[in-house]
């Protein structure tokens, strides 16, 4: 079908009955090129307020992070505006990153992590245990992290009339020199060139998960001075992307000495029970006559100071994973852990 033909098909398309911000921006341009058709686009987009779908939705995300164990959520708020996914492919040149269902702002998983590495990094002084930390906490070559960062979910009603998206301009003053790689000589005569966009405000959930309170702790405090200080998405370094919590000082950055020697005495050290834990929580159903044996084994072998407890929740997860995959009578014969989990 020729492009047109689908672009006059797209025309007949009711901009003011689609809920979903995200699908209106993907679908919804009525004439590829049109600064006006886009600015149209733009302000209708910009006017949509939350769904009720959507408020139940994070009801029942809320809900779900109340329940989970070592879970910790916290409402960071958007200092002036966010943008994330601004350089992703758009039919509108701008991008930016909504939940795919709801069409509401969020921010993903990977994009808080890879921040909290950029800014550990950078904001952290040298030790002898920080290695074996940033394994624990972001995972290296040999092993996974242990730190599971949640996308951030918009919080319903923390945007004025419940409106997370506005509309934004980006003006690039001297294109010629830009597109020329610089052997055009920016001048006072360029024309100045407005591209609009979409970017985000109001409040997100934040949540991590970890082995246990003091490290999911302390991986929530490094994420939260990193929001604040370095930002998140696109265009941090004009002010995009800062997102502060109620417990540090409103619309101030964090001192970066203020984390240094973060890491003292008082870490709390990783756990084999923790370790063993993720291991089964993420065991898959076709991995289990390859991977349960081991983790039967590290079951037997738990330090003396593991609790009675843990122990009894992590046996119960590896009679779970047995019955599951049909296996508990056959490998009671030949397996000594198993014999043990009685």
């Amino acid at each position: 079908m020729p492009p047109t033909t689908l672009r006059r098909g797209q025309r007949s398309l009711n901009l003011a009955k689609c809920d979903n911000a995200g699908l209106a921006l993907e679908r919804y341009l009525a004439l590829q090129d049109d600064p006006a058709a886009k600015e149209k686009l733009f302000e209708a987009v910009s006017e949509r307020s939350v769904s009720d779908i959507y408020v139940s939705a994070y009801t029942r995300w809320k809900k779900t992070l109340d329940a989970t164990p070592d879970c910790t959520i916290v409402e960071a708020k958007v200092g002036s505006r966010m943008i994330i996914g601004l350089g992703a492919e758009s039919v509108l040149e701008t991008a930016i990153t909504l939940h795919r269902v709801y069409g509401v702002p969020v921010i993903p998983g990977s994009a808080l992590k890879g921040m909290c590495r950029h800014y550990f990094s950078n904001s952290v002084e040298e030790s002898a245990d920080r290695a074996e930390h940033v394994k624990i906490l972001f995972g290296d070559t040999t092993s996974q992290g242990f730190i599971t960062f949640l996308p951030a979910w918009y919080v319903p009603g923390s945007a004025i009339g419940n409106k997370p998206l506005k509309r934004d301009v980006l003006t690039v003053h001297h294109q010629n020199y830009y597109t020329s790689r610089g052997n055009a000589a920016p001048s006072d005569f360029d024309d100045p060139i407005p591209v609009g966009f979409i970017s985000a405000t109001g409040e997100y959930l934040i949540a991590i998960q970890g082995p246990n309170p003091e490290w999911t702790n302390y991986a929530l405090d490094l994420l939260k001075r990193a929001l604040a200080e370095y930002g998140v998405g696109g265009k941090t370094s004009s002010g995009y992307g800062r997102l502060f919590d109620s417990t540090l000082s409103n619309h101030t950055t964090t001192s970066r000495s203020n984390v240094t020697g973060a890491f003292g005495q008082d870490r709390p050290p990783f756990h084999a029970v923790a370790k063993l834990r993720k291991s089964l929580q993420q065991l898959k159903l076709n991995e289990i006559k390859s991977k349960l044996d081991g983790c039967g084994n590290q079951w037997l072998n738990l330090p003396s100071d593991t609790t009675q407890d843990e122990k009894a929740e992590l046996r119960e997860m590896l009679i779970q994973h047995l019955r599951a995959a049909g296996l508990e009578a056959e490998w009671k014969k030949n397996h000594p852990w198993v014999m043990k989990l009685g």
